[in-house]
């Protein structure tokens, strides 16, 4: 999850050459905070994604928001009719550009584009209420995993894809990941499983603790972090990436177009691991500077 009560982004634009070097001193990102003065709602930040157009969603206690880098601009049935104002535990962009958004007691999907939105009740397919992961494959599915199994939405039905055998149809899912070649990362209760794209078998690659977090780095190796640490899971031997006193484990994992690896903790702050190692804690300000964190709409980190 995210930080409760603020947004806090790290700004990586120090300069121009800087952005180049994986090596630049930590203290040099510029980092910004926006409150609830500055239309963030109090309460925990659960998912955000990045649409085709640049926008950033948030999914929240408080449901939808938008945000352009400027301004935040919370999503309601006033500007789309029968849209819930509820709790979001996870966001994704389909395909054709639509946002998938779990609600806490049904799933929905918004076209921002015309302001078009859907609701996709429990009891009207074998859709669980308490989805807590979403994703969309290059097939055009929506891919969601809740407490009570995995659930996929092709040729406008929802299905339930098989698992392996010996395990039950309603292991928990806790996240899911697509990779760069299309591959989808499945954490569950009992172990990792593989979805390769043009095969339509889920695989199970391995048996360890809840990942909670997955992370693709530029050679295509899989991070996942978990209660155990943050490790390379293609790896024969798993390399965990350590601080003096333990494991780094973490809720959120994200590589960066220089290689760093970014572990988003709970309660631990942030960690940036270099491509050759070397592991760098974001130390807490007490005072954040605000702005903003792109120049305009469209433009990618």
């Amino acid at each position: 999850m995210y930080r409760t009560g603020a947004l806090t982004c790290l700004l990586l634009v120090a300069s121009q050459a800087y952005a180049l070097d994986s090596t630049m001193p930590i203290a040099l990102y510029r980092r910004a905070s926006w409150t609830e003065e500055d239309g963030v709602p109090l309460g925990t930040i659960w998912a955000i994604t990045q649409d085709r157009q640049g926008y950033l969603w948030l999914g929240t206690q408080s449901g939808v928001i938008r945000f352009d880098g400027v301004r935040f601009v919370r999503w309601t049935a006033r500007r789309s009719p029968g849209f819930p104002e509820a709790g979001v535990k996870a966001l994704c962009v389909g395909r054709d550009g639509s946002l998938w958004i779990a609600f806490v007691g049904h799933l929905g999907r918004l076209i921002p584009s015309d302001d078009q939105a859907w609701l996709y009740e429990a009891h009207d397919s074998s859709l669980n209420a308490s989805v807590v992961a979403l994703a969309a494959d290059k097939e055009g599915s929506i891919w969601a995993g809740s407490p009570a199994g995995l659930t996929r939405y092709r040729n406008r039905e929802w299905e339930q894809p098989p698992l392996p055998e010996h395990l039950p149809s309603h292991t928990a899912i806790h996240s899911i990941y697509m990779d760069r070649a299309g591959t989808l990362w499945i954490s569950t209760t009992d172990g990792v499983l593989k979805w390769i794209q043009g095969d339509g078998r889920l695989q199970l690659v391995a048996s360890f603790g809840v990942v909670r977090a997955f992370s693709e780095d530029s050679s295509g190796n899989i991070w996942v972090t978990s209660a155990d640490g943050t490790f390379n899971m293609l790896q024969e031997r798993a390399r965990v990436v350590r601080v003096p006193d333990r494991a780094v484990s973490g809720w959120r994992l994200l590589h960066d177009r220089n290689g760093n690896m970014w572990i988003g903790t709970q309660g631990h702050g942030a960690y940036r691991i270099a491509p050759h190692g070397n592991v760098r804690r974001l130390q807490e300000r007490r005072q954040e500077r605000r702005g903003t964190l792109f120049g305009r709409p469209g433009s990618h980190g």
